[in-house]
């Protein structure tokens, strides 16, 4: 008894079916009769910069100021760009960086210190 046959399975992408064109490198079907195709590319342009309504509402923005968004929702008078947070990894080289800032100026007011003091002892 023979547990496996000796057959051939489609790849991923692949259809056992006919159809009119030719199949590509990726399995994209491609013909001369598909006058009303669609672009492949046909996704929503982003904005740069959401402004603060949409931003706190988590929806698309357009680039227009006020955006159709604020305007439907009589928000037009304070629709401006929204605040983006900097990255975690900039937020904390900063910090890190003024942290470093402040340990070299209390070094620094340490060293004045010491210099009056040995100088109004006389030393």
């Amino acid at each position: 008894m023979q547990l496996h046959q000796n057959r051939t399975l489609p790849m991923h992408g692949q259809h056992n079916h006919s159809h009119n064109g030719t199949v590509g490198p990726n399995g994209q079907v491609s013909s001369d009769d598909c006058s009303n195709a669609q672009p492949t590319n046909n996704r929503r342009k982003k904005a740069s910069r959401a402004c603060f309504h949409c931003q706190k509402a988590h929806l698309t923005c357009d680039d227009a100021r006020p955006c159709q968004r604020c305007v439907k929702r009589d928000l037009a008078g304070s629709c401006t760009d929204g605040v983006r947070k900097k990255a975690k990894y900039l937020q904390e080289s900063q910090q890190r960086a003024a942290e470093q800032a402040k340990i070299e100026q209390q070094q620094q007011q340490q060293q004045q210190q010491t210099q009056t003091t040995t100088i109004t002892r006389g030393e």
